[in-house]
């Protein structure tokens, strides 16, 4: 290849090597993001809202229950699996170990995606999507809540999936192949919504830069049809093809308004205006500014594969469709982990374009890299000012419910007998997280082997991290036996978060 003179422009593709981001620059990033977010989270974390009922279900049955059962009209055994191993390391006692695997595997995900979009030819812009999904400030529910687990596990199996394939696109080799379709069954056990890969293949191998025989096309795909069907099949026969605690799955999508319910999600991915720090929300609205120009820049510059993967991202939703997410909070957020990835990938394409021109050009190209590099900062500047906000209405909302559950137990321990009126025991924060339950109290004390005996009637009530009066009732619920033996009614206002660490009271 001959040199470019000294006084010459670089050329694109010279610009590009230059600028080309390593792995390894990516990988620090990812450990820098860990360690902050272990630092910040799990040195708080307090089991929430239904964290409790799925560790008792997976510590309370057997490997071969768990794989011959649906609980509570699910059917995931692989993550109830997941579970019952953390069970085993992290107990009750350690809620910390839990939040930890779940931003592994957040983590992991985004490594994959940034591996996936590279082997897609990708070069700043894979750096981007990746370091943009790390950050996913449109659905934290989803690693700082670990109930949520469900989605990380099916995400990182089904991207896994597709990593492999992608490599056996490349190589041909089998062991890539089986590897794929081993992962994507995986990924079917962790969380029902994984069938929507088998959509999603044909495009992918469409999008595939090298064009395969059609015999081994047609072969890659019947081999995920098989497990595909397999997984329906079985949970036809222990829960129903289109069954769910929610509903019947097709009843619930045909009476869903569909056309808000995708601008829901579409909002929940593009504003953060409120889920930024009040001084800042005027940042929320730059945010949505540089993804309107990065997905324009896209569209004009790779139409096919930009409209492609919005559609993508349109197929993503139809298992969820039938509900929607609130952009203001971030309560079910967690339903736009997986779809948002192709938003992230059609940005990314505007991101590459802009930042692909040559760094000595001169005027409207110099202008539109120099636009390319202002937005990307902004987006992710933005992003990570919006999941450190997030961050701390999470810690707040461990803390709040950590305050509830010790409370209302040491009260029940120290007036065995008596019914307890909890008047404000809090349910959940205007701003989405999730708090207590009223049976996490008994889960608490049966793990600690030390079960109360009191009837406690609770009045939920939902909070606000923003602002501290609010007290807005939400329901009440019964627990323990009918009556009191002793006549004794001991009322309970839950004070302001404690931060002792929970320990059984003898």
């Amino acid at each position: 290849m001959n040199h470019l003179p000294a006084k010459s422009h670089p050329t694109i593709d010279t610009v590009a090597r230059v600028s080309t981001l390593r792995p390894l620059h990516f990988a620090i990033l990812v450990g820098i993001f860990y360690a902050g977010l272990a630092y910040l989270i799990g040195s708080s974390y307090f089991f929430i809202y239904d964290d409790t009922a799925l560790i008792d279900v997976a510590s309370g049955n057997s490997v071969t229950h768990i794989l011959q059962t649906s609980f509570t009209g699910f059917f995931r055994p692989l993550t109830l699996l997941l579970v019952k191993l953390e069970t085993i390391g992290f107990g009750w006692t350690r809620p910390y170990g839990y939040i930890l695997v779940s931003l592994l595997m957040h983590s992991l995900n985004a490594i994959l995606l940034y591996a996936i979009l590279r082997r897609l030819d990708f070069n700043i812009g894979a750096f981007f999507a990746g370091a943009f999904f790390l950050l996913s400030p449109f659905a934290t529910e989803t690693f700082f809540w670990f109930s949520s687990q469900f989605d990380l596990l099916s995400a990182l199996l089904t991207l896994l999936s597709t990593w492999m394939l992608l490599l056996y696109r490349d190589s041909g080799k089998t062991r890539h192949a089986i590897c794929a379709v081993l992962s994507y069954t995986g990924a079917l056990f962790s969380k029902e919504n994984a069938i929507i890969f088998i959509t999603v293949l044909p495009l992918l191998i469409i999008w595939q830069r090298k064009k395969a025989p059609a015999a081994r096309t047609a072969w890659l795909i019947s081999a995920f049809l098989v497990p595909a069907a397999g997984y329906l099949a079985i949970r036809s026969m222990l829960v129903g093809a289109f069954h769910s605690p929610y509903g019947n799955m097709l009843s619930l999508v045909r009476n869903a308004d569909i056309v808000s319910h995708l601008a829901s999600y579409a909002r929940t991915f593009s504003d953060l205006s409120l889920k930024m720090p009040e001084a800042f929300s005027w940042v929320g609205i730059s945010y949505t500014g540089a993804l309107i120009a990065f997905l324009a820049t896209a569209l004009y510059c790779r139409p096919k594969l930009t409209v492609t993967t919005l559609l993508l991202f349109c197929l993503a939703l139809s298992p969820v469709i039938w509900t929607a997410p609130t952009h203001a909070g971030t309560a079910d957020s967690r339903f736009l982990y997986v779809p948002a990835i192709f938003p992230i990938i059609a940005i990314s394409i505007g991101v590459e374009t802009s930042l692909r021109q040559p760094l000595l050009s001169g005027g409207w190209t110099r202008i539109a890299r120099s636009a390319g590099i202002a937005g990307t900062g902004v987006l992710l500047s933005a992003a990570a000012l919006s999941t450190s906000e997030q961050a701390a209405i999470w810690r707040f909302a461990y803390e709040t419910a950590h305050s509830a559950v010790l409370d209302v137990l040491h009260t029940a321990w120290q007036n065995p007998g008596s019914t307890l009126h909890v008047r404000n025991l809090p349910l959940r924060l205007t701003e989405g997280p999730y708090l207590v339950k009223p049976y996490n109290l008994i889960h608490y004390a049966k793990a600690l082997d030390n079960p109360i005996s009191n009837r406690i009637v609770c009045d939920s009530a939902i909070l606000s991290y923003r602002d501290p009066e609010m007290l807005m009732p939400a329901e009440r619920s019964e627990l323990g036996p009918s009556g009191n033996e002793n006549g004794a009614i001991k009322d309970i206002v839950i004070g302001s978060p404690a931060r002792a660490r929970f320990l059984p009271t003898n």
